[in-house]
């Protein structure tokens, strides 16, 4: 069988029609006992950015707590091999010239079946995109690029870049700076 607990609120004392907030007790769940908190003497109070910690008394050998122990990350010891033990970590690493799928036959017959496959899965995914995708956008951008193309030849044949110096000097009846920028021009072009 199940218990409900109803709480009903305290009656009000006159004159508190202004209220911003009830507090409610919440039942606690069945099968549970409030554990009562630590009273702790007023010294060992810790304050908020204080921190407290009980460390074990190095004076003492005897002392409760204290672990000696290996360290941590003990020091590798490291021997200097001998020449034989230099050489066989030597060949060890050493990596083979020819893997071994060239010396067996049936794996060079594999590999090749697998490239085969392989590079004929490739030319027919971009044979079927070649007509669909490929073409209408060749088709699409190619005339923009004709025309940056030719803009910018254009610019390089005429020397569009040093055409309003040219004629500033032009203006100004400057001959010797329009000789020197037409000397210039034609060294270009």
């Amino acid at each position: 069988m199940t218990e409900t607990t109803v709480f009903t609120p305290p009656d009000e004392p006159a004159g508190t029609e202004e209220r911003t907030a009830d507090v409610l007790p919440f039942p606690l769940k069945k099968d549970t006992d409030p554990a009562p908190a630590p009273e702790l003497p007023a010294e060992s109070v810790v304050k908020p950015g204080e921190w407290e910690a009980e460390l074990p008394d190095t004076d003492d050998p005897e002392a409760e707590g204290l672990a000696e122990g290996a360290p941590v990350d003990p020091p590798r010891e490291v021997y200097p091999p001998s020449v034989a033990e230099w050489m066989e970590a030597k060949d060890k690493a050493r990596m083979a010239v020819l893997p071994d799928w060239v010396k067996l036959p049936d794996q060079r017959k594999a590999v090749r079946r697998w490239a085969v496959r392989h590079y004929s899965a490739v030319a027919g995914y971009h044979a079927v995109r070649l007509p669909c995708i490929y073409t209408p956008k060749v088709l699409w951008y190619s005339p923009r690029g004709a025309w940056r193309w030719s803009a910018a030849i254009g610019r390089w044949v005429f020397d569009a870049e040093g055409k309003s110096l040219r004629l500033a000097s032009v203006a100004n009846e400057d001959a010797a700076e329009y000789l020197k920028l037409s000397r210039q021009r034609n060294d270009r072009v």
